[in-house]
């Protein structure tokens, strides 16, 4: 009887984690943080923001001393939402918020102002904003190369 149950919660935890691995969108917005840098007033927290299995780098600064993962959590949608306004540079949405910029995405990503003519009669200006591409903000990794080079480097200084 032991084993059977051990067997079923074997299962589930294995049919879990191909969910995640597989199906991230399922879950919705997933924030984690990769890395953090110590500044003298705050800390800036590199992380990676994925929304419908697609995955976004960016970074934030947050107060020392604040819970990091916590403090994402709270703000994953904001985040995303800015994320959202830097791949659609120039969007206009017609209210704030991350659904405000999803609908604005669906309804074809135009910016449509109302003016008005010579006579008062009032007409629609569209402009349609292109998705631009995302550029991380995650600082660059030194090759592997580099890294090598600079050990010999101190290597060589330490036997002279």
């Amino acid at each position: 009887m032991q084993i059977a149950i051990k067997e079923a919660v074997m299962r589930i935890f294995l049919i879990s984690v191909l969910v995640l691995l597989f199906v991230p969108s399922a879950f919705g917005i997933t924030i984690v943080a990769d890395t953090v840098r110590q500044n003298e007033n705050d800390v800036t927290v590199f992380f990676t923001l994925t929304e419908d299995g697609k995955s976004y780098k960016w970074h934030c600064d947050l107060p020392k001393g604040v819970n990091i993962s916590s403090a994402l959590e709270a703000k994953k949608e904001r985040y995303y939402e800015l994320i959202l306004k830097r791949l659609y540079r120039g969007a206009r949405p017609q209210e704030a918020g991350l659904e405000a910029m999803k609908t604005w995405i669906e309804n074809g990503a135009k910016n449509v102002t109302v003016l008005e003519d010579t006579e008062g009669k009032p007409y629609e200006v569209v402009e349609q904003i292109s998705k631009g591409e995302w550029k991380s903000t995650h600082p660059k990794s030194p090759s592997l190369e580099s890294r090598i080079k600079k050990l010999e480097e101190r290597l060589a200084a330490f036997e002279k």
